[in-house]
Order: C-alpha cells, then sequence, then structure tokens
C-alpha cells in the first residue's frame, strides 16, 4: 500500500480527534519531511499519454466555509516546474516544484496521472503527510494548504488548464514561530469540501 495514503489516514484521524497526535514541545512552522527523498528528474517516456512536464501557475481556491481565512489569501497563485518522475502500472507520476511565494521547507508536490477504460484523470496529492503547503504570506503571517479527493478528467488535447474540486483544509496564524508552528496549525484547521485547485500551462 503507498504510504503516503497510510499517512494522511494517520493525520485525518488526529483532525478528527480520533487519536492523540499533540506534541509537548514547541516546533517551528515547517512542512514535514518526506522519508525518501525524490530522485533527480528523468526524460518522460516517448508513450505517455498524458505529458504534464512544463511550466505552470498553480491556483488553490479556498471554499466558502473557511471564514478564518482573510479575503487576500482566498485565492492563491504559485509557480510550478513540473517533471516527469516516474510510472507505476497504469499511473504515471509527476513532482511539481512551487515558486513565486515565500515557503517553509517546500518539497515538490506530487500529481498523478492514472488512465482506465474511461479514459485519464489528474490528481494533485495534497496529503499532510509530505505535500502540505506552509507559506508566509507577510512576515509573521502563515498560511496552510493540505487536503484530498479532487481528480480531473482531461484529454491529451486539452491541457492547457486542468482544474477540480477538492476537498481543502486551511490553517491562518499570525504570531511567533512558536505560537503558529507546524502542529498548532494542524490542529486548527477548517474544512471547505468546494475548493478547487487549478493548473494553467504557461
Amino acid at each position: 500500500m503507498n504510504t503516503r495514503f497510510v499517512t494522511w489516514t494517520i493525520v485525518a484521524m488526529c483532525l478528527t480527534g480520533a487519536a492523540a497526535c499533540e506534541s509537548d514541545s514547541p516546533s517551528s512552522p515547517s512542512a514535514p519531511t518526506r522519508s525518501i527523498p525524490p530522485s533527480a528528474p528523468v526524460p518522460p517516456p516517448r508513450s505517455l499519454a498524458i505529458d504534464l512536464t512544463g511550466n505552470y501557475a498553480l491556483t488553490f481556491d479556498v471554499g466558502v466555509a473557511c471564514e478564518q481565512v482573510p479575503k487576500e489569501l482566498k485565492s492563491r497563485t504559485y509557480g510550478a516546474r513540473i517533471e516527469y518522475r516516474g510510472s507505476y502500472g497504469s499511473s504515471d507520476s509527476f513532482l511539481a516544484s512551487l515558486s513565486e511565494a515565500t515557503f517553509h521547507n517546500q518539497l515538490p508536490l506530487w500529481i498523478d496521472v492514472t488512465h482506465d477504460a474511461s479514459g485519464s484523470t489528474v490528481w494533485v496529492d495534497l496529503a499532510p503527510s509530505d505535500n502540505v503547503i506552509l507559506e508566509e504570506p507577510a512576515r509573521g503571517t502563515y498560511f496552510m494548504i493540505f487536503g484530498a479527493d479532487g481528480a480531473a478528467s482531461v484529454q491529451p488535447t486539452e491541457l492547457s488548464t486542468i482544474s477540480a474540486r477538492f476537498t481543502g483544509y486551511f490553517s491562518f496564524c499570525v504570531g511567533t514561530q512558536n505560537q503558529c508552528s507546524f502542529d498548532a496549525m494542524l490542529q486548527n484547521t477548517c474544512k471547505s469540501e468546494n475548493s478547487r485547485w487549478t493548473l494553467t500551462r504557461r
């Protein structure tokens, strides 16, 4: 079983109070470290049905349910450099390196493209185990994004804009790094099932 999904299940239990996940010591607002760092990008095979490699704008729109998020942060757009990572069965994996914001230990986001008889879908993996986004929009202000679900059906000839709704979890904090630690922000999230991510090719 994919360890990313296992860890997401554990974190989801923490968020719903089904497991004790509190930390006894404060920590700085840094995104978690992936246990196995990604290797160098490799060229995609010529037969790749959906090739996402290239430069994109990745936009996250916060749904209406999250009142704790200020209006100016309801829509966030980052630069995303997407590179091919590998193929596993009927799935092709990519890594999106984010830019154009002040991040804290930001690792590339996993993006999976799956294929079946009905077509192809693109899924941005936003599990907080390794794909959380944590940025500092202004000094002493921290904003966290992660989520679940949100697959978009795509056609090989229609890759200029890819978008899907997802269940988003967002956290906003103003204070010191101890007051806005990663654990504290993780425990103080709002949930919005009508959030959206959009990839726009540049």
